[in-house]
């Protein structure tokens, strides 16, 4: 009431509108500097084609593929992961001039790319990954091992556009990169098939596999039913544009015939 009061006084009512107007401005600031700063775009100019890295997604293998290609001396000295240290010509948006070129991307199966990250990070590469997960998961991390329930339910409090490059949904990030810009979206469970055109067109090496967490092998037995229904709604739009509603209906059928 007090408050209430204090704002009905002219000159604090107007400072309040100031206070909140600012607080708008640098809020939609940071949003877009943070987005500026999170897409990644690979150009290769004299080939004409631009990759866009969409994480968890084979990236690693298609960075390796790439670096092999236009720099023909370089090789994996102590681990895969060097790859991302490399500095390709990046850019974090399409402009005009880049209009013509063949610019792609993969997507993958938003209930599986979840178990992947989750294996990834907290299992296969702990030492390695954990670091640039602790802003979102520490707390649960100091009582002890994450489970896959927990790491989904906290994931599916965060808004997208605050979520890590490794589980943001797909849609989300690739609407921010420009749909209408992509020349092929194409579908990692393709890619045996998909991805042998575009190197041969372009001239680029051949894919290897690389920083494979195995999750196509057993990522049904991670979801219950409650956790499928967290992850359904917060890829909603992967599940419904990219088509992986079958995804979902698998766990349930799952779930039935193992309960």
């Amino acid at each position: 009431m007090i408050l209430y009061k204090i704002r009905k006084i002219p000159i604090l009512k107007k400072l309040h509108k100031k206070i909140r107007f600012y607080n708008k401005i640098v809020k939609n600031f940071l949003v877009q500097l943070f987005w500026i700063n999170r897409l990644e775009f690979i150009r290769i100019n004299d080939r004409k084609i631009i990759y866009f890295v969409n994480s968890k997604v084979a990236c690693t293998s298609i960075k390796i593929s790439i670096a092999k290609s236009i720099y023909p001396d370089w090789n994996i000295v102590n681990n895969f992961y060097e790859v991302h240290k490399i500095q390709f010509d990046k850019i974090n948006k399409i402009r005009n001039q880049n209009y013509n070129y063949f610019i792609f991307t993969y997507v993958r199966d938003p209930f599986i790319r979840l178990v992947s990250c989750y294996k990834s990070k907290f299992f296969n590469d702990k030492d390695l990954n954990l670091n640039d997960f602790k802003f979102y998961f520490n707390k649960k991390l100091r009582n002890g091992n994450l489970s896959f329930d927990d790491f989904v339910s906290i994931i599916c409090k965060i808004p997208n556009r605050l979520c890590d490059k490794h589980f943001i949904p797909q849609y989300y990030l690739l609407k921010k990169a420009g749909l209408n810009h992509f020349s092929k979206i194409l579908k990692l469970e393709k890619i045996e098939e998909t991805y042998p055109y575009i190197a041969e067109r372009f001239n680029l090496q051949p894919l290897e596999k690389f920083n494979s967490s195995n999750a196509n092998d057993d990522w049904l037995k991670y979801y219950s039913i409650k956790t499928a229904e967290k992850v359904r709604k917060k890829y909603r739009h992967d599940i419904t544009y990219f088509n992986y509603l079958s995804s979902y209906n698998k766990i349930l059928a799952y779930n039935v015939n193992n309960n």
